[in-house]
């Protein structure tokens, strides 16, 4: 019989901030080990996967934590709302 896995549903708050946080950790450094030999797409692809770890940590209420892995990368989110007000 194999082992159950954890459903997010089924982890603590803490140990779901963990996941996302480290998930987010592994993207980028995948990103960084990997851009040389991507293309334009595959960057991109990257990039929004990080976005979306980086959308998963501020659900779970890990955005500062987030924000300051991004920031040690040299990625910077603008803060909620920007995009909004830069389009308009």
């Amino acid at each position: 019989m194999s082992p159950i896995t954890p459903t997010p549903a089924s982890l603590g708050p803490a140990h779901l901030r963990s996941v996302y946080l480290q998930r987010l950790q592994r993207l980028l450094r995948l990103r960084r080990q990997h851009e040389p030999e991507l293309n334009s797409q595959g960057i991109r692809l990257l990039d929004r996967s990080l976005f979306a770890a980086y959308c998963a940590c501020r659900d779970v209420g890990a955005e500062e934590e987030a924000r300051a892995i991004l920031r040690t990368a040299n990625i910077h989110v603008d803060p909620p709302g920007r995009e909004l007000l830069s389009a308009s």
